[in-house]
């Protein structure tokens, strides 16, 4: 609590008001941000499209927590910076997202392939958290067909055992082949078969 007193030349001071002229608070805390996730990302944390929402939690900062014996100043605002991982890729300058109690931010991007994006929040006097990191991919572009083994003739155990074939692995994508689905086309008249999928990065099915 802040009070002014004035004195004059023959040694008179002010009488001191009942209420504070103001009051203040200092907070020397550093945000406490918990939880950065990609939303709707995938497990691997690559993604399909390069606008993402970047989610976390701020713990301890909100305006209900605000007491005197402890105060924060409260979040007011989030940085970011996208760091890639490979050669070649842009490198552009960290940004910032103000709100009050900020915990998410709509984001893009900068470009195809693998990134680290780091995270701060921001209080109200500047204090900064510590940094939050995690790994986010982005792949746009769906993989090439496969180009399968022709079969030929094949006799009629097949059609009970499972007919096998092969096929040569398409180009990699930058976030990779995680699996496969095949099925197969019948002449009029005859039950089709439900399309099969197939988990893992192989050449060959039955």
């Amino acid at each position: 609590e802040v009070f002014v007193d004035v004195d004059d030349r023959a040694m008179n001071r002010s009488v001191r008001p009942a209420i504070p002229d103001f009051s203040f608070y200092v907070d020397r805390r550093n945000p406490t941000p918990t939880g950065l996730s990609v939303r709707g990302a995938a497990p691997a944390g690559w993604v399909s499209e390069p606008a993402i929402t970047l989610d976390w939690t701020n713990e301890g900062e909100r305006e209900e927590s605000r007491v005197q014996s402890d105060p924060h100043s409260g979040v007011v605002a989030v940085e970011y910076d996208f760091q890639p991982r490979e050669e070649g890729q842009p490198d552009p300058a960290a940004q910032r997202v103000d709100g009050e109690n900020i915990e998410s931010a709509d984001v893009a991007i900068p470009g195809r392939g693998a990134w680290d994006v780091i995270v701060r929040t921001v209080d109200a006097v500047g204090n900064k958290s510590a940094p939050m990191a995690m790994f986010v991919g982005l792949d746009d572009a769906g993989p090439a067909a496969p180009q399968i083994d022709p079969v030929g003739w094949v006799g009629s155990a097949h059609l009970l055992d499972g007919l096998p074939f092969t096929w040569t692995k398409p180009s990699p994508t930058p976030s990779g082949i995680c699996g496969y689905g095949h099925s197969v086309d019948v002449v009029a008249d005859a039950e089709a078969p439900a399309t099969m999928s197939i988990d893992g990065d192989v050449t060959q099915a039955t």
